[in-house]
């Protein structure tokens, strides 16, 4: 399996639904390893391709860390998790980002959600919960 982080200064994204989401189990254990994190308010899973990088779309792994949380150590926690609980052969990427980052409009909008933490960010019309 293949964890890696990834860092995106000014790039032009183009953000999507998977074409392909990845399997049902996969995604069980994304939320297992999430669910227990509370440096993270959200994580989504959309496909993201990134102009003038060498490679295609892929799923791609979008954590919202609360302020001040370390991308590295999330990232390091995230890594371990994973690679204990999922077959070879799974290949994800990881983005970590905070709350004031103007792309999370752009990642938000297509509506991958993967976890909310509670306190983290509510559709506007959830204003309910």
């Amino acid at each position: 399996m293949v964890i890696s982080a990834i860092e995106i200064a000014d790039a032009e994204l183009f953000v999507n639904r998977p074409l392909r989401p990845l399997p049902e189990f996969v995604r069980n254990t994304l939320l297992g390893v999430l669910r227990g994190m509370a440096g993270v308010q959200e994580a989504h899973l959309p496909q993201i391709f990134i102009r003038g990088r060498g490679q295609g779309p892929g799923p791609v792994l979008v954590l919202v860390l609360r302020p001040g949380v370390s991308k590295d150590r999330i990232v390091e926690f995230v890594r371990a998790g994973l690679l204990q609980n999922l077959p070879h052969g799974v290949a994800l990427e990881v983005w970590p980002l905070y709350p004031d980052d103007p792309r999370l409009d752009q990642i938000r909008a297509v509506d991958c959600r993967l976890l909310v933490h509670p306190g983290g960010a509510k559709r506007w019309w959830a204003f309910w919960r």
